[in-house]
């Protein structure tokens, strides 16, 4: 083993994501926006995507969901 941690692969990659900070009314929304699309990226412990068998990824997708319910809110609170 080479020492080096390897992470297990996720349903969706992670954009490097640039978030335009033009100072103006809607730059709340662009910074929820991208972090709730960070929310789909869910992990796996397989490639035919089925459901992780791992308790830990589990646990770590069920967090991911949590965050997405909790940044749906916020999203639609302050799109009025």
């Amino acid at each position: 083993m080479s020492g080096q941690f390897v992470l297990p692969p996720m349903t969706k990659p992670i954009n490097e994501v640039r978030i335009d900070m033009t100072p103006d009314r809607n730059l709340p929304l662009r910074i929820l926006w991208a972090y709730r699309d960070e929310c789909d990226c869910l992990w796996s412990d397989n490639t035919n995507g089925s459901e992780p068998m791992n308790p830990l990824l589990i646990a770590m997708n069920e967090d991911q969901r949590q965050r997405a319910l909790i940044l749906d809110r916020a999203i639609a609170r302050l799109s009025r």
